[in-house]
């Protein structure tokens, strides 16, 4: 007679030893860890490479916005700032020779007096040129009135302009505007003539300052007008750039040089930019630090090359 299941014999109705669930622990450890290792990873390749993408924007971003004005360093739409008559010493932005008629760099920003601030043993870089908002004189009704060609532009009184001709260039400032007849001050004035182009003039100085969080950020100080009067502002760029070294080419030497060592500034024909970013994520670089990066680039300015 055979006996039901239930009364089967002890031997057949063993539980799990201590080795088997010793065994099971620990494979069951080891698949625990193996994910727990492919998830860490995984979190730390994330976070650096969303720090990279960071720096990377912000890299891509800082050279485009530089290089929008250097690129247009002295470029008047008529010639260059050489030909600038009178020059002005009273602001930085209207002292052309200063400048170098459109250019002049700081190996240390401690010695560019425009800036106020800026991190110490960081380079700046002072540009000036013209706004591509600009108008024709279509008559010159006197020495102090223009009327332009074009209508409904963006002139406001205390503006500083350009006014310019081929063979000569000289500033003016703004004392009323009803389009499209523009009034202003300045000399020199009564030699030009109807085609001569009316600009506003733009200025900016770049340079790495301290942001409000405490971290380095890139700045730009620019030519505004204010209450009917030049002024300046400072605008933080791109955030967690911390330093800035630039180096200039001229056709004298055959490797860039540094700001100290630029005998004249009207020969600087391209400038090249070392960045030096970081990325806001405290884990995504070495030893627990934020991800740094030197990132390089060249720019020339296209009216003297």
């Amino acid at each position: 007679m055979t006996l039901p299941c239930a009364y089967a014999s002890p031997a057949r109705q063993r539980g799990v030893g201590l080795v088997e669930t010793m065994i099971a622990l620990v494979l069951g450890l080891v698949v625990i860890g193996a994910a727990t290792s492919i998830y860490l990873s995984n979190k730390q390749a994330y976070i650096t490479n969303d720090a990279l993408a960071e720096v990377q924007d912000n890299a891509r971003i800082a050279y485009e916005l530089l290089a929008r004005d250097i690129r247009q360093a002295g470029a008047t739409g008529c010639g260059d700032l050489l030909k600038m008559l009178p020059d002005d010493t009273s602001h930085w932005y209207q002292d052309f020779s200063g400048s170098s008629y459109g250019l002049h760099g700081f190996s240390d920003v401690g010695t560019d007096t425009a800036v106020a601030g800026g991190v110490a043993g960081t380079n700046s870089l002072r540009v000036i040129g013209v706004s591509t908002w600009s108008g024709t004189v279509n008559t010159v009704n006197s020495a102090t009135s223009f009327t332009l060609t074009e209508s409904g532009l963006n002139f406001n009184v205390g503006d500083l302009l350009v006014v310019c001709e081929p063979d000569h260039i000289s500033l003016a400032q703004a004392t009323g505007y009803v389009s499209p007849t523009l009034g202003l001050t300045g000399t020199l004035l009564n030699t030009f003539h109807p085609n001569a182009l009316v600009s506003r003039l733009a200025a900016s100085d770049w340079y790495i300052g301290t942001n409000p969080q405490g971290t380095r950020s890139l700045y730009r100080q620019t030519l505004t007008t204010t209450g009917g009067a030049p002024a300046t502002e400072t605008q933080e760029m791109v955030r967690n750039v911390t330093d800035m070294q630039i180096i200039y080419g001229t056709p004298a030497h055959s490797n860039f040089i540094s700001a100290d060592s630029v005998a004249n500034w009207t020969t600087v024909n391209a400038v090249h930019i070392d960045l030096t970013l970081s990325g806001t994520a405290t884990g995504s670089g070495t030893d627990q630090t934020p991800i740094t990066r030197h990132l390089t680039g060249t720019i020339t300015l296209r009216n003297r090359v």
